[in-house]
């Protein structure tokens, strides 16, 4: 199993320039739709020992801190309410250190 997640760990890559870009225009042009459809969902997942990886988080990060051409900050209220589920049904983010600048970012901003 170690041997299965070294490897799967050594093909990920950081995401391409043009996906960075189309994600962030889409979050200028649609938040909480990007917020729902691409950065939550990338984030969470439904099996119990999963966790984004640090290339998820890098891209979700850049998004983040695209500065006014970003998400509003109505979109970044909704984003911390679903990786900070207040029910006990919803599922939210496993925070690990990748994870944890997410929240810090949403705060700074």
């Amino acid at each position: 199993l170690v041997g299965t997640t070294i490897a799967h760990a050594k093909q990920q890559k950081p995401a391409s320039r043009s996906l960075t870009s189309l994600i962030v225009s889409l979050a200028r042009d649609r938040p909480m739709e990007c917020v729902d459809a691409i950065l939550v969902p990338s984030l969470t997942n439904a099996t119990e020992d999963w966790e984004p990886s640090r290339f998820q988080c890098e891209l979700i990060s850049r998004v983040l801190r695209a500065g006014r051409d970003s998400l509003s900050p109505q979109a970044i209220a909704h984003f911390v309410e679903k990786i900070l589920p207040t029910d006990a049904d919803s599922r939210g983010v496993k925070w690990t250190d990748n994870t944890m600048p997410l929240l810090t970012t949403c705060l700074n901003r």
